[in-house]
């Protein structure tokens, strides 16, 4: 008897640590503000801007939708483009902002490739049934942004600079919205 009630506790055990180390890293992003400018400038419209492969275009669809959202509720228009893989957006950039009347640029600059892994994490279970397993996917969605506001006049003005890193289940609604709150809680300045 006690070698049975030994074999459970240790099958028992064997389960839970193999349970524990399979699970895939914990849902996080960082947001951080680097830089400032002290003087409140009030803007109207922005353009939010991002560049990038298919895995950061997905984020950035996302997040911009939840931004044009969140900047409509507080009186500002925004506007939307993802210019892909240009090497030199400058140009396409100052058209954009020209012709649609835009006042700042809200840039999301990626700092390294997206990683965007499928992981499926497996749970194996005492059952009956020696083969009960319980599968949850997941899309991490893992990359590094800088995070920055330029004012439009002459040149670029820069009002507004913060780091981003995201690693998270890209499919999670809640971290866009609340990584558009931090963006605007950040910005009141320019609204208020």
């Amino acid at each position: 008897m006690l070698n049975l009630k030994t074999f459970v506790i240790t099958a028992a055990a064997c389960v839970f640590i193999s349970c524990a180390s399979s699970r895939s890293s914990t849902n996080t992003y960082t947001f951080k503000e680097l830089s400032k400018q002290t003087q409140a400038t009030r803007i109207n419209k922005i353009l939010i801007v991002g560049s990038g492969g298919i895995g950061t275009r997905f984020f950035l669809d996302n997040i911009s939708e939840e931004l044009k959202r969140k900047f409509k509720d507080v009186s500002v228009e925004t506007g939307y483009e993802f210019l892909g893989y240009k090497q030199d957006i400058t140009r396409q950039l100052n058209s954009l902002v020209s012709t649609g009347g835009f006042d700042a640029v809200l840039q999301f600059t990626p700092l390294n490739d997206a990683e965007n892994p499928i992981v499926i994490d497996k749970y194996e279970g005492l059952s009956p049934n020696p083969a009960y397993t319980i599968q949850k996917k997941s899309v991490r969605f893992t990359q590094d942004f800088m995070v920055s506001l330029f004012k439009k006049n002459n040149s670029a003005q820069l009002l507004w600079k913060a780091s981003l890193n995201t690693n998270f289940d890209s499919r999670q609604d809640k971290f866009y919205t609340r990584i558009a709150d931090d963006v605007l809680n950040h910005l009141q300045e320019i609204y208020k």
